[in-house]
């Protein structure tokens, strides 16, 4: 077997290994990964923070840099400096699946942050800290954070073991309530924006997509500096259970 068809073999392996996971068309599996592509540092294979950052604004409108530093750590290699265009793929992936698992999977992986297999106290307060908005003294802000770091913790309903592992966050998501999936900040686009997105990669074909996306790098960095403040509002109203 030659080279190239070694290439092409190994290609529609992984295409179809996405596809199996993340439920989606092979046209739209085939186009996210075109898309991914357009968004490498030049003659490179990487795809690095500032153009994630710079992507999740513009198209999925996720503006807080603190999130979404961390999910750029979280979603690739520990011991990269950089994400792949599969890693990055696989975002999109999880973005537009209908399968709420793979999105619990990446929320937990973002609170996770020091990857222990558990969001702890300490991670909950880290997280939190950034809602709390700039008191003139930081005692008054440690204060407010542990406050609602508490209240947290009661929707949670974990006050007897206030460490949750992936299992336990799933639960309490799909089996309590669904709301608690961003509880600690925002990680995920709305519908709407998802929608738009997919709309614009299933009209197209695999070559148009090259197309369309071939200077989005060079436009979405350009934009960067212009995009709306950051934003560090709460996902949902915080109740008392």
């Amino acid at each position: 077997m030659s080279r190239y068809y070694k290439i092409i073999r190994k290609s529609l392996t992984r295409t179809e290994g996405f596809i199996k996971t993340y439920g989606l068309s092979q046209q739209l599996t085939e186009n996210v990964l075109q898309y991914s592509k357009c968004l490498v540092r030049p003659n490179t294979k990487d795809i690095d923070d500032l153009i994630f950052i710079a992507e999740m604004s513009r198209h999925f409108k996720l503006y807080n840099n603190f999130m979404l530093n961390l999910m750029y750590n979280s979603l690739k290699h520990p011991k990269s400096p950089y994400m792949t265009v599969d890693e990055y793929a696989r975002c999109i992936f999880t973005f537009l699946s209908d399968n709420i698992d793979h999105k619990i999977d990446l929320v937990f992986d973002v609170y996770d942050v020091n990857r222990d297999g558990y969001i702890s106290i300490t991670e909950m307060f880290m997280l939190l800290k950034p809602v709390v908005g700039s008191l003139d003294m930081d005692e008054n802000r440690d204060e407010s954070t542990k406050e609602l770091v508490d209240v947290v913790v009661k929707i949670y309903d974990i006050k007897n073991n206030p460490m949750i592992d992936l299992e336990a966050f799933r639960y309490i998501v799909k089996n309590k309530e669904p709301l608690c999936l961003q509880l600690l900040g925002p990680c995920l686009p709305c519908d709407e924006d998802i929608e738009i997105f997919r709309q614009t990669l299933d009209s197209k074909s695999m070559y148009d997509i090259r197309h369309y996306f071939r200077k989005e790098r060079q436009e979405a960095l350009a934009e960067i500096e212009f995009r709306p403040p950051e934003k560090a509002l709460y996902p949902i109203p915080l109740e008392l259970p």
